[in-house]
């Protein structure tokens, strides 16, 4: 082979192996080109599930008025978590009693692991077995709610009642003028005088504030759930309720209240009276 024959087969070689390189390499486009390689951004990491109140379970304590709830919280710091009044724990299976809250209150929960809260509650079926502390589950246990639906009409009627006294008294105030612990209304309204048979009065602030007392509420709703009720069952009732309480002050306290209990119970439309 002569020199030039060798150089042209060199030459061919070497063109050959420059297509083969440059044919595998894809030339980026300059601006405004479509082919231009785009870096996927790196993926968002989900964010952190939001604090939480869990309930975990709710249960009676065999008592009358209270019922026991479960509560867990996620958050980082304590927390409240409040009931309102005329919430209720309801047996789904109708097998036990429901009880109804009728103050609101409010607990402290701390991070961490579950805290059982006690709640104060009044009984609204008296006739059936009480809420029942559910430790273990067991095939056709109670189940335990918290709902606002609240079964019994006359409990309804009784909670409208204290809610018109409420308003009706709010709407009182500017027509009252005090002087210590007295009052004077001026243009007096047909139903001002059953408000105030029924409120009383805190007098430790500025200004009075009336108020129905939550023996009277309680036992306007014990009253109405057993539909009529004697004075003495009803001060067997609170010696139960309040440990310690004797017979002659449980009959004291029954006294004192009957005639705001009763006036509320009228206010209600209900028969239902706590006799003597």
């Amino acid at each position: 082979m002569n020199r030039l024959s060798f150089r042209g087969s060199i030459l061919i070689l070497i063109l050959a192996l420059s297509l083969t390189i440059f044919g595998c390499i894809k030339r980026a486009p300059g601006p405004g080109g479509t082919d231009q390689a785009i870096a996927e951004p790196a993926p968002t990491p989900p964010p952190p599930p939001a604090p939480e109140m869990k309930i975990i379970k709710i249960s009676g304590l065999n008592a009358k008025n209270r019922f026991q709830v479960k509560l867990e919280w996620t958050g980082p710091e304590p927390e409240s978590w409040k009931i309102n009044r005329w919430m209720m724990m309801r047996d789904t299976t109708g097998q036990t009693q429901s009880l109804l809250v009728i103050f609101d209150q409010e607990f402290m929960i701390r991070p961490g692991e579950p805290r059982y809260l006690n709640v104060q509650a009044v009984c609204i079926n008296p006739a059936l077995p009480p809420a029942r502390p559910l430790i273990i589950e067991y095939e056709g246990a109670p189940h335990y709610e918290l709902t606002n639906e609240i079964p019994n009409p006359d409990i309804v009627k009784v909670i409208t009642a204290v809610e018109s006294v409420e308003t009706g008294m709010e709407a009182m105030m500017p027509r009252l003028t005090f002087s210590g612990e007295y009052y004077e209304l001026s243009n007096p309204q047909p139903m001002d005088k059953v408000y105030l048979d029924i409120v009383i009065w805190d007098l430790t602030g500025s200004t009075p504030r009336p108020f129905i007392s939550q023996t009277v509420i309680e036992g306007a709703v014990i009253v109405a759930a057993h539909g009529g009720m004697s004075s003495a069952d009803y001060a067997t009732y609170l010696q139960k309720l309040i440990p310690g309480l004797t017979q002659g002050d449980a009959r004291a306290e029954v006294k004192r209240n009957r005639k705001r209990i009763n006036t509320l119970l009228t206010l209600a439309g209900l028969a239902a009276q706590l006799k003597r």
